[in-house]
């Protein structure tokens, strides 16, 4: 009953649009938080902002709290194979149970001030639902990364981060008239990405003088020394070796930011030794992100915009593939589509295209028939993602080009298992 019930829930949630806009939204969130007790009061807060790399670097930071024993709560997006992925504990997502009971909790409050389901955004729901989910369980830290890029985003409703933490902010991020750093609050560290944009940077300084918040910036030599689609080996400031299972040159960066906020919490009275560090980082992984399957010698990775084609095609030509790889593709319909195709194109002679299951998945014979008009690749259509990792494995036959399945989360969780079982 339990299961059946949260299906039910889970599916009206997943109903619900991803923001509420309006001048007031964030002072109604706040309310509400306050009927549900503040829940972060005693949680020592990492909130994670940044238009690229914060699931890489939340990761990393996690990782390594979790290597030196503590409990730390994760909020992070996207899922790949359940919702449940995106609020977890020391790499065990909620149980459906867990949710029932923070989701009960959530909407009691509600109701007694005549609200409902639909009250909330769907981003709220997961927000709310996590943090009375870590409460409850008592975690020591909690990873929290930014649900939107703009004024809206519900995070902004944590009032004591122990660290603030901007990943990689991109010009378009910065420009757009929703932008907003109210994510710094007074008394908070605040930790940034090596190399933003210089208006950025002059942004993020007035802004912490303006709320009374601290600036650390102490960024570590880092120097790789070999990358391979297994991970990369590097020297990380003192740390000399230290392998790094996550791959991909643009890692280097979110490494950085990630040390920059464990020496923080380090200053902060956290016990984190060298060695949980190196063996944290050794092991890390991101489902969907640059992942590499080994034994079947496939690359999973949901570069969903351009700059995540791009980031894919850097660590490639690192790589020196003696073979190109096979591209398994689902492109979303969007202004970054025809840019992507154009960067994927070059890498392959082969791909296989399929449609993303999502409304706005590019359909697969439209994409084939663009492939065709501006390249001499050979392209083939699949049914669904499954197919399309069928065929591609049909294609290599006894070679050992390496599979690529990419171009959208949502051609990912297709392709990448079947729903996780419950514990």
């Amino acid at each position: 009953m339990p299961v059946e019930r949260y299906d039910i829930i889970h599916k009206q949630i997943r109903a619900l649009p991803s923001q509420v806009a309006g001048l007031n939204r964030l002072q109604t969130l706040k309310e509400i938080y306050q009927w549900l007790g503040t829940p972060d009061k005693k949680l020592k807060i990492i909130h994670m902002m940044g238009t690229n790399g914060k699931g890489s670097t939340s990761a990393m930071v996690a990782a390594i709290l979790g290597q030196a024993h503590y409990k730390v709560g994760r909020l992070s997006m996207p899922a790949i194979k359940d919702d449940r992925e995106m609020i977890q504990i020391n790499q065990t997502f909620i149980s459906k149970a867990d949710f029932l009971l923070s989701y009960d909790h959530i909407m009691a409050m509600l109701r007694q001030h005549g609200g409902s389901l639909t009250t909330l955004s769907q981003n709220e729901w997961w927000l709310l639902v996590a943090l009375d989910y870590f409460r409850r369980q008592e975690v020591q830290y909690l990873v929290l990364e930014s649900l939107l890029e703009n004024q809206y985003d519900p995070t902004q409703v944590i009032e004591n981060p122990v660290v603030v933490a901007y990943t990689r902010v991109q010009p378009q991020t910065i420009n757009h008239p929703n932008f907003s750093l109210q994510a710094i609050k007074p008394g908070s560290v605040v930790v940034s990405y090596p190399g933003q944009e210089p208006k950025f940077d002059t942004l993020l300084r007035e802004k912490i003088v303006e709320v009374g918040a601290l600036w650390y910036e102490s960024y570590p030599d880092t120097t790789v020394i070999s990358c391979e689609p297994q991970g990369m080996l590097l020297n990380l400031g003192p740390l000399k070796g230290i392998r790094l299972s996550l791959t991909g040159s643009y890692q280097v960066k979110n490494l950085t930011t990630a040390y920059q906020i464990i020496e923080v919490l380090r200053r902060q009275g956290a016990n984190i030794s060298v060695l949980a560090l190196a063996e944290a980082l050794s092991q890390v992984k991101i489902p969907g992100r640059m992942e590499y399957d080994v034994r079947n010698n496939i690359l999973y990775d949901g570069a969903s915009d351009y700059q995540g084609i791009i980031r894919l095609n850097e660590a490639l030509k690192q790589w020196h593939l003696s073979i190109k790889p096979i591209f398994v593709v689902g492109l979303m319909d969007g202004p970054d589509a025809q840019k992507m195709l154009a960067e994927i194109l070059p890498q392959t002679d082969q791909m296989i295209v399929v449609r993303p299951d999502h409304v706005n998945g590019m359909d697969a014979d439209a994409l084939a028939a663009q492939i065709v008009m501006n390249s001499n690749i050979d392209v083939e259509i699949a049914d669904d993602a499954e197919a399309a990792l069928s065929l591609a494995r049909r294609v290599r036959q006894n070679t050992n080009a390496m599979i690529i399945v990419t171009g959208s989360f949502h051609t990912l969780r297709a392709i990448h298992g079947k729903e996780l079982v419950d514990d």
